[in-house]
């Protein structure tokens, strides 16, 4: 599966995706999109797992998945948090942290801070150290 989205992302042959990088960014937005929707936590991780390592492959790829609103795409995705495994949302967090310290806008960063807030106040979210692992990753980067 994962061969059939690298040939979608990469234009010529996917085996160069390390020395192209990726070109169509549309097949892996809807891979983050269709994360939680998935029922099996191992495809699931092994997606996630997958994605933040093609997506952070190079510069250029990293550049063309920012320009692409993929950040976006992940804080969305990672509002289902019910419905991921802990281990894909890290993988998630992860690359929101690389692409964020490519580039990251305050409306991005708005939605981040927003996706930790809770019902319970005194209850942190689950994804607040990985969050704020993610951030200072990105204030390293800068």
């Amino acid at each position: 599966m994962s061969d059939f989205f690298v040939f979608q992302a990469v234009e010529g042959d996917h085996m160069a995706v390390g020395i192209l990088g990726i070109s169509n960014v549309q097949p892996l937005l809807l891979l983050i999109q269709w994360l939680p929707e998935l029922e099996s936590h191992d495809l699931q991780i092994f997606i996630s797992n997958w994605l933040r390592r093609i997506c952070c492959i190079n510069r250029q790829s990293r550049a063309t998945c920012v320009n692409a609103d993929m950040v976006i795409r992940i804080i969305e995705t990672l509002n289902h948090h019910s419905a991921l495994h802990c281990t894909c949302a890290e993988n998630l967090i992860a690359l929101l942290g690389s692409l964020g310290s490519q580039s990251m806008g305050s409306e991005e960063l708005l939605q981040l801070i927003r996706l930790l807030r809770t019902e319970e106040p005194k209850q942190a979210h689950p994804y607040v150290i990985p969050v704020v692992r993610a951030i200072l990753a990105m204030a390293r980067k800068q």
